[in-house]
Order: structure tokens, then sequence, then C-alpha cells
């Protein structure tokens, strides 16, 4: 890579022979023949790249009398941890009126200003994704649509039982879209496909146990078993 590569705002180190430069928060490799240690501009004497922070902290999704219906961490908390930042996020946006904007400074359990909270508000269901405070509001509202769309496409006019009765899927659904925090598709369209084809394949394997279950005949296996001659109640002696 040549030594004049810039961009604005830009972090690189090179490590291991692959130069790595991350810009808003999106990771950009750039594969180089030579093995490097640091770039010179950043003077750094440690060769270990740096931990690259997730932009998306935590998607909870609870009704209108604070139930969570889903929620998933992309930072390790206890579980009693988790419970209370859900109690608490629910508490800062649902008190919210209708006609405020759709997004609030974090709790201070979730990581007070460094962190915000962008929701939408559906029906019984509070979608609320804490962000990084230097996300686009915007962007991470249009993501929650595409996110509601989906599920209302894959589970055909969704519900809250939904996404009780249905966790897997919705999960599933959700690591088409983001994984360990970072964006990973937006196309309503591809997301769906997957999402199709993993539950064609979990017929595909449905069908194959059923089809193994009649070719072992138990019904007739059962007919087949012989028992002993037990005695008629007419020769028993009491």
């Amino acid at each position: 890579m040549s030594d004049n590569f810039n961009l604005v705002g830009a972090e690189e180190f090179i490590y291991d022979g692959i130069a790595t430069s991350i810009v808003n928060y999106q990771l950009v490799i750039f594969i180089d023949a030579s093995r490097l240690s640091v770039h010179p501009a950043l003077n750094v004497q440690n060769t270990t790249p740096t931990t690259i922070a997730a932009m998306i902290k935590a998607i909870l999704v609870f009704n209108n009398h604070g139930k969570p219906r889903l929620s998933k961490f992309y930072t390790r908390y206890s579980e009693d941890e988790q419970q209370q930042i859900i109690r608490e996020t629910f508490q800062l946006v649902s008190k919210r009126e209708d006609n405020v904007c759709n997004f609030l400074e974090g709790g201070t359990l979730i990581g007070g200003s460094d962190y915000k909270l962008i929701y939408r508000h559906y029906a019984t269901l509070f979608f609320v994704f804490c962000v990084d405070s230097s996300e686009s509001e915007l962007g991470i509202l249009d993501l929650i649509q595409v996110f509601v769309e989906t599920l209302d496409k894959c589970f055909e006019n969704v519900c809250e039982l939904d996404l009780i009765f249905h966790v897997d899927k919705v999960h599933y659904i959700l690591n088409e879209l983001v994984m360990g925090g970072m964006v990973l598709e937006t196309n309503m369209a591809e997301i769906i496909a997957r999402v199709e084809e993993q539950t064609r394949i979990e017929r595909q394997e449905s069908g194959l146990s059923v089809a193994a279950v009649k070719n072992m005949n138990i019904g007739q296996q059962i007919k087949d078993i012989k028992l002993p001659d037990l005695p008629s109640i007419g020769n028993l002696k009491f």
C-alpha cells in the first residue's frame, strides 16, 4: 500500500502485513505484500491492533408494559445488569410524548452521554437501538424500519405473539442485519431471501426425519412383539 494513503478522520495501522483503516466505524482492509510493523504516521510502539468498538451496544424490544420481547446485547453484561438496563430504558422511552424526536441520551447503566437511544414505537411494541453517540439518528431509524418490515414480510403481518413463539427465527433475522454490533445488511430483499432459504432447509431436514420414522415401521414392530402366555383368570388361585 502506498505511503501517501490518507483519509480524513481515518485511523490506520499495519499488522502482520495487512493494512487496516477504520473510517466511521467501517473496517477497510488492504492486503499489502510487505510486512510492516506499525505505520510511521502513528508513531506507536505497540504492534497489537486496536479493538474496534461496536457501533450498536444493544437492541431491545419491549411492549407498552415493559415486558421484554427481544433483547440482544453486544457488550458483556451480567443477567442482572441486562434486566436493569431493560427496565431503565423502558422508563426513559415510554414516558416520552409521541410528538417528540425518536432519540435521546442513553441511561446511566448503558453508558450515559457516550451512547444514545434511538427507537420507534409500533402498536404495542418499542424497538430500541442503543448506539454510539456519533452514529446517525436517521440511519438507525431506517435500520429499525428495515428490521420491522422484514419481520412483517417473514411472519405475514407480524405481531407481538410472533416474537414470543418464534424467538429463534426473530434472532436469525436480526443476525442477518446486525452481527457483533456492526451492521451487515440493509437490503430487505437479500435478508428475506436468506431467511426463506433457511426455512426451506429446515423443512427438508424435518421431512427427512419424518420419512426416517415412517421407514422404521414402528407400528408393525409393536405388533410383532411376542409376549409370553399369561394364565387365564379362571386358573388363578386366591
